[in-house]
């Protein structure tokens, strides 16, 4: 078993290894929570103004339910282009390109950290999203969305191994 195999579920334990420390690593650095916030206005806050537009501002539910289904519609097609390149890359014989996995997880950091936030507060419908406190449960969540990248780098490895066999005098050397 080479361990080169499987580029993106090192990646995906990496990545969520990183957001897990900076969750915890808030609680001690207040200056860190910034990441968690960065990382949830490019795409959280016009989602949400667009919800808010559609279903009012009075009706929060709704408009958390709104944000949702667009966060898992971009997620869908972001997802769709990766592995439509994958498998092409895959039956053209390409070598994996880590540099487009990068990117990809790089812009589903974007979408995913929104999305486990916006599960999490439909979950806890105590939660007033108008608070303040709402941040630091963006903080709470960032672990989550880590985890996240755990099984795609599993399931992009799984596709991008499908098909080789192993040759038995490689395991021998490793």
């Amino acid at each position: 078993m080479k361990i080169t195999k499987y580029k993106a579920t090192i990646i995906g334990l990496i990545i969520a290894a990183i957001c897990g420390l900076i969750s915890l690593g808030a609680f001690f650095v207040p200056a860190l929570s910034v990441i968690s916030v960065v990382l949830f206005i490019p795409l959280g806050l016009p989602f949400e103004y667009i919800s808010s537009w559609i279903f009012g501002e009075n009706n929060s539910s709704m408009k958390l339910i709104g944000v949702l289904v667009m966060q898992i519609i971009l997620l869908l097609v972001l997802s769709y282009w990766y592995f439509r390149k994958l498998i092409l890359d895959k039956k053209k014989l390409q070598k994996f390109s880590r540099s487009r996995l990068l990117v990809f997880f790089l812009l589903l950091q974007v979408v995913i950290h929104p999305i486990v936030f916006y599960i999490w507060l439909l979950i806890n419908p105590n939660m007033d999203p108008n608070d303040s406190m709402i941040l630091f449960y963006m903080i709470k969540t960032l672990p989550f969305s880590g985890l996240v990248f755990i099984v795609l780098g599993v399931f992009i490895d799984l596709i991008g191994n499908w098909g080789e066999k192993e040759n038995p005098a490689s395991t021998l050397d490793s």
